[in-house]
């Protein structure tokens, strides 16, 4: 069903979320795409560690407060599916043209070796 993103564990989710809901104001979505690594294949923490980045690593942030999702465990269930399905959807659209970015964006660039410096400062630890 899904090519780009992992199938959603919607249980977990909808329990995550009734047992959190006093304690979290916000819950975050997030999606990232990576240029010139194809579809299917991801960075691993080899090839990171091998300095093997990809180009451009793109993200989409949304934020939602609590009170927005469904209080119902089927409903946040189908919340759940129905932002996968969106997930799916821009990084379908993302990987079928080099210029789709996943949403509204702001680049920050970062050069490897300040990236490689930062990944092995957080796998020390």
């Amino acid at each position: 069903k899904y090519r780009n993103v992992l199938h959603p564990k919607v249980a977990g989710w909808s329990r995550s979320v009734c047992l959190l809901r006093d304690s979290v104001d916000h819950v975050y979505d997030v999606t990232i795409a990576y240029r010139d690594h194809s579809p299917g294949e991801r960075p691993t923490e080899m090839s990171l560690v091998a300095a093997r980045y990809p180009r451009e690593v793109h993200m989409h942030v949304r934020r939602h407060s609590m009170a927005s999702l469904p209080e119902v465990p089927s409903d946040l269930e189908q919340w759940c599916r129905a932002s996968f399905k969106d997930k799916e959807r821009r990084l379908q659209s993302f990987y079928a043209s080099e210029e789709t970015p996943l949403g509204p964006s702001t680049e920050c660039p970062v050069g490897t070796r300040e990236l490689h410096a930062r990944w092995m400062h957080a796998a020390a630890f």
